[in-house]
């Protein structure tokens, strides 16, 4: 090997020493930056006229595990998609409240029951028939308050749901963007991979609210996104149009219908979720309608969850007003009177079967029962349409307003309510919905510990090991170190033959 070779060869090795610290350091500097994938640099020897000329750099290779990333953004979609559901569920559950709450919906059952079995004991105190007013007024108000909390869940999870749509449009707007930069650099040879990290970001973004496949293009090094199900979100530089409209306020019976098979009482106002024009929410009806992530989870809601929770309740509501307008239970009632509970102040019309949505909000006390709306307290003794007072002591009328919460009745079939009491129907609604709250949780929880695995795997795989590039450090000083010494021994070297020379 000549000397000159000798100084080319330790050249090449410090330029490659040089890179190979470079790359490290800018992988121990981003070692906390989110979403960063670190490089490896990937050397070669380097061959001169079929000899060896030294080492070269022949790429900077950016770790990334297709399978293990696509695996990651599946798993954080179905968590998003099943933590809002289970959100979703507490909240219905903790607006019932326990089961032996104080102030939980079967509780104000009972203890509307328990007031009246103490004014049948004392059928001519005031004190009693007021308390028993009381009740029968937290009964009303309570369900009011849990069908306006539900109310607003619906509205909360719609204003969500247009949150989320800006912030993916963002996203697909933010990937053109950072498509077409990486198809300059890819052409003109240069490094592309910190945009692809950027472009990993906000692909994960998109992910974990409409689950996507990834399409990658070799020639230009773009991507094309596709919703799980197919439909196009991005194509190159060309983002799709996501739209959604959100409602200022979400009024009951106001759905999303886009089949058209609600039934009476029900208005189609509520947003689907269109891509370029096509409506692909849950329900539409599309054959690639999306089914997972946090949009879908939030459309759940809206559209699912809490109508199903409004329809028990709307279903208990009736059946308690139902109940104490017949005759049967109270005599005192003519044809067109209205019974311990109105629909809003009227009689509930049980020939129309667009009154039993929304009753939940409507219900209330009959004024003629309360003073202080200038009805008479001794009609919860004598009856709801009671002309004139009666017999003082008799707790005739009592016992049958007993009989009406105690006795079985029916429900609406949509509630799938077993016939019950009243109580206990309370008390299976509220049941129902813990059931639903924990093992709608125990599926997150377990989905979690799922997407936790293969998360710490993918970070494992393309994360920085801050010691190990420590060791790389180490290993490139020592190397530089070396060839600085060839290089210094070829320079003596050279000097010496040129003295000879001299």
């Amino acid at each position: 090997m000549t000397i000159s070779n000798a100084l080319s060869n330790a050249l090449s090795g410090l330029l490659t020493n040089q890179r190979q610290a470079d790359i490290t350091a800018h992988n121990i500097a981003n070692a906390t930056t989110p979403g960063f994938s670190h490089r490896d640099v990937e050397v070669n020897a380097r061959v001169i006229g079929g000899e060896g000329g030294g080492v070269k750099v022949t790429a900077i290779q950016r770790q990334f595990d297709l399978l293990l990333t696509r695996d990651s953004r599946v798993g954080q979609a179905r968590l998003d998609y099943l933590t809002t559901s289970a959100d979703a569920f507490t909240r219905v559950a903790e607006a019932l409240g326990d089961a032996d709450a104080i102030n939980g919906l079967p509780q104000l059952f009972q203890k509307t029951e328990e007031a009246f079995r103490a004014l049948e004991t004392t059928p001519e105190s005031v004190p009693s028939q007021q308390d028993t007013l009381r009740s029968l007024q937290h009964l009303t108000r309570g369900i009011n308050e849990v069908s306006g909390q539900f109310a607003q869940m619906r509205g909360d999870a719609d204003a969500a749901i247009a949150r989320e749509v800006n912030v993916l449009n963002h996203s697909l707007q933010q990937l053109a963007k950072v498509n077409r930069e990486i198809a300059v650099r890819t052409t003109s040879g240069a490094d592309t991979a910190d945009l692809e990290d950027q472009r990993d970001q906000l692909i994960d973004d998109v992910a974990r609210r409409v689950p996507v496949r990834v399409l990658r293009s070799d020639d230009s090094g773009t991507v094309t996104l596709l919703t799980h199900e197919g439909v196009p979100l991005l194509q190159g530089a060309e983002p799709a149009t996501i739209a959604f409209n959100s409602r200022p306020v979400v009024n009951t019976g106001e759905v999303y219908d886009p089949t058209g098979s609600a039934g009476p009482g029900f208005v189609d106002a509520l947003s689907g979720l269109t891509v370029d024009g096509r409506d692909i929410a849950p329900g539409s009806g599309d054959i690639q309608s999306i089914g997972d992530g946090l949009i879908a989870g939030l459309f759940r809601v809206r559209d699912e969850i809490v109508p199903d929770a409004l329809a028990k309740l709307d279903a208990v509501a009736y059946a308690l007003t139902e109940r104490f307008q017949d005759s049967a239970v109270d005599p005192s009632l003519g044809a067109g009177d209205t019974g311990l509970f109105t629909d809003a102040g009227n009689r509930l019309d049980t020939g129309d079967p667009a009154a039993l949505v929304g009753l939940a909000s409507r219900i209330a006390v009959n004024d003629a029962l309360d003073p202080a709306a200038g009805g008479t307290l001794s009609r919860l003794r004598d009856g709801a349409a009671a002309a004139t007072p009666g017999y003082a002591g008799d707790p005739a009328q009592v016992t049958r307003f007993i009989a009406g919460f105690a006795d079985p009745t029916g429900y609406a079939p949509a509630s799938g309510l077993a016939d019950n009491s009243l109580a206990a129907a309370a008390r299976e609604f509220t049941q129902l919905a813990h059931q639903d709250r924990t093992a709608a949780t125990s599926n997150a929880t377990a989905q979690q510990v799922t997407y936790k695995t293969v998360s710490e795997r993918r970070l494992s795989q393309a994360g920085v090991n801050v010691d190990e590039e420590l060791q790389r450090i180490a290993l490139y000083e020592r190397s530089f170190a070396a060839n600085s010494q060839v290089i210094q021994t070829a320079t003596r070297m050279l000097d010496d033959l040129l003295g000879i020379v001299r």
